[in-house]
């Protein structure tokens, strides 16, 4: 039987029942007590009531904690980025909140703010964030949350066409950034290099070991990525040439590019090292290559243009090369076309050369 009495203002209500831990809770009238007495203990006679008592106690911050270090201890690839995503929303009004008591109007109240802060597009990484974070907390680490994930209620707003990157290089632009680099940051420029003929990602460049690299075959293999499918990549001569300047740097200590032919043997022998087949490619953090290609931006007064804009830049060349799309996402790896249609930006003129060339050719002919 539950124990209903009045105490400080406010009606108590204890409900002791063998099989059930003890419950507790607390109302303004005795009405509101009754009904949830009623109801709870009606609940546990017909085997339909839920503990709920964790999810009251569990507060979101707890959540956040915890979610970070699972993530960090399973080898998650964009830690950095996660933590970032973490830090902020640790600064906002749910970190003190109960998950119990996260509703939908909180995250739609939350989504309304941010999204006045941020682009569309940058809210969605916050909004798929928190979705999967309710899932973990229901399902991952069983605590009950009566209405579900309340990220289901929150309508996910559409990007505007204007939120969508179309940054390209323009002028002289890589010839600029390129010649400041190979003065500066010589890993840099070939950082920026591989980046501008493959489209790769730069978490995916700096994990490059030599064991995945093929200097016969000319192409590398990426086992991490970070649509989790791993795929090969085909080196153009620029690439290549990016590639083995490297490795002769590493070997030794100066980049002169040498001329092929036995050379591709002598260098594949010497990827193939056991002793050398885990050594990385590169040996600069990716956040170091981030501010060393800002600061050449800087320098040569090259604005707004971010790393990420070179994944752009490459994307679009490799379909202005007469590439189709299912070679360019193999390429560049994009899981999702619609991602990859987003991510082309093909300039005018480039496709105006390319008929003119296709004519001229056939009439040639």
């Amino acid at each position: 039987m539950a124990s209903i009495h009045k105490s400080f203002g406010k009606w108590r209500v204890q409900i002791r029942r063998k099989g059930f831990p003890t419950l507790t809770e607390h109302f303004k009238s005795k009405k509101e007590a009754d009904a949830f007495a009623s109801i709870t203990e009606s609940k546990m006679i017909t085997g339909r009531y839920i503990d709920t008592s964790e999810a009251k106690n569990f507060l979101f911050s707890d959540a956040l904690d915890r979610f970070e270090k699972e993530e960090a201890d399973a080898g998650r690839k964009s830690i950095r980025q996660l933590r970032s995503q973490l830090k902020m929303l640790r600064l906002t009004n749910l970190a003190q909140m109960a998950v119990l008591n996260i509703k939908p109007k909180d995250l739609i109240a939350y989504k309304n703010k941010r999204i006045k802060e941020v682009k569309v597009t940058s809210y969605h990484k916050d909004h798929n964030l928190l979705h999967r974070l309710f899932q973990v907390i229901m399902i991952d680490w069983a605590i009950h949350l009566p209405l579900g994930n309340p990220m289901k209620l929150v309508p996910k707003p559409k990007s505007k066409v204007s939120d969508a990157r179309e940054r390209r290089l323009e002028g002289n632009e890589e010839e600029l950034l390129l010649k400041d680099l190979n003065k500066t940051s010589y890993e840099t420029a070939i950082v920026v290099m591989l980046a501008l003929e493959t489209g790769m990602r730069r978490g995916e460049i700096m994990n490059i070991k030599l064991k995945h690299i093929d200097t016969k075959k000319q192409q590398l293999s990426i086992p991490t990525t970070k649509t989790g499918r791993p795929r090969d990549i085909p080196l153009s001569e620029k690439a290549f040439e990016a590639v083995v300047k490297r490795i002769i740097f590493i070997r030794h200590g100066h980049a002169v590019i040498e001329t092929k032919g036995d050379n591709i043997t002598y260098l594949d022998n010497f990827v193939t090292r056991p002793e050398m087949k885990d050594s990385s490619l590169f040996s600069y953090s990716p956040d170091s290559i981030s501010r060393a290609y800002s600061r050449a931006c800087k320098r040569q007064g090259i604005e707004n243009l971010t790393f990420h804009d070179l994944r752009h830049e490459a994307t679009s060349r490799l379909s202005e090369y007469g590439l189709d799309i299912m070679e360019v996402s193999h390429i560049t790896g994009h899981k999702d076309l619609k991602m990859l249609k987003r991510y082309t930006h093909l300039k005018p003129i480039n496709i105006a050369n390319k008929i003119n060339a296709s004519r001229e050719s056939k009439a040639i002919k």
